[in-house]
């Protein structure tokens, strides 16, 4: 089976200890009519403050 790239990356990073077992995905695929081809991404909830402020610290520099 093949692990898709974002899931890769992650166990990657876990492995290396630079993030914890414990952190939320930062994305998850999504598709739609099951697995294949990616439709898009969907960005973890806890996330989307830290994302959005990121992108307004942006908008002002």
């Amino acid at each position: 089976m093949r692990i898709k790239p974002i899931t890769r990356i992650s166990r990657k990073l876990q492995k290396q200890g630079l993030i914890p077992d414990s952190a939320v995905p930062v994305l998850t695929a999504e598709y739609k009519n099951g697995p294949g081809r990616t439709y898009g991404f969907r960005v973890h909830p806890l996330l989307a403050p830290l994302i959005n402020d990121a992108e307004n610290d942006d908008e002002d520099s």
